[in-house]
C-alpha cells in the first residue's frame, strides 16, 4: 500500500502563489472592475495592483496551471438605497462559468453602512488566465472591499 506524502518543512509555502488585497482609503464609492490599493500579501507578485505597479490592471494572473481558491468580501455603499448590486468573479474578462459565480444583495435603508457581499470559488486555471472582481453598482470605497486567493493544487 502506498504511503501518504509527508512534508518535513514548511519551506514549500514560500513558493505557493497567493495574494490578499484591500480597497484602502479611496474615500469614494467604487464600481466596475475594482481597484485595490492595499497589499497585505502578494507572494510571487502575480496580483498586479495600483499599489505595486505603475500600469496596474488589478487582476491576478495564474503563473501555473492548477486549481485556485478565491474569496471576495465587500460592503455596498450606503447611498445605494434598495438597489440590486451584483459582484462577479471574472476569468479572462468574462463571467465564469456562465454567470454562476456572483452575489446579489437588495433592500436596505439608506444612511446605514451597506450590507456585505461575499464570493468564494475554487476554479481551474491555465497559465496566463487572469481573475478580477467586477461590480455593477457601487461598493463602499473607504476600506470597503477585499480580494484574495491562492493555488491549492
Amino acid at each position: 500500500m502506498p504511503q501518504p506524502m509527508r512534508r518535513t518543512s514548511l519551506s514549500h509555502l514560500n513558493y505557493i502563489p497567493r495574494f490578499y488585497m484591500g480597497s484602502g482609503s479611496a474615500g469614494s464609492a467604487e464600481s466596475g472592475y475594482l481597484a485595490f490599493n492595499n497589499t497585505y500579501l502578494n507572494i510571487g507578485s502575480h496580483f498586479n495592483n495600483s499599489a505595486t505597479q505603475s500600469s496596474a490592471n488589478n487582476r491576478f494572473t495564474a503563473p501555473v496551471k492548477g486549481d485556485y481558491y478565491f474569496h471576495f468580501h465587500g460592503f455596498l455603499d450606503a447611498s445605494m438605497n434598495n438597489a440590486q448590486n451584483g459582484c462577479h468573479l471574472y476569468v479572462n474578462g468574462a463571467d465564469w462559468p456562465s454567470k454562476e459565480i456572483r452575489n446579489y444583495t437588495t433592500s436596505f435603508s439608506s444612511g446605514n453602512y451597506g450590507p456585505g457581499m461575499n464570493i468564494m470559488a475554487t476554479l481551474p486555471l491555465e497559465v496566463g488566465d487572469y481573475v478580477q472582481i467586477y461590480c455593477h453598482h457601487t461598493l463602499h470605497g473607504n476600506n470597503g472591499y477585499w480580494f484574495g486567493g491562492n493555488l491549492v493544487g
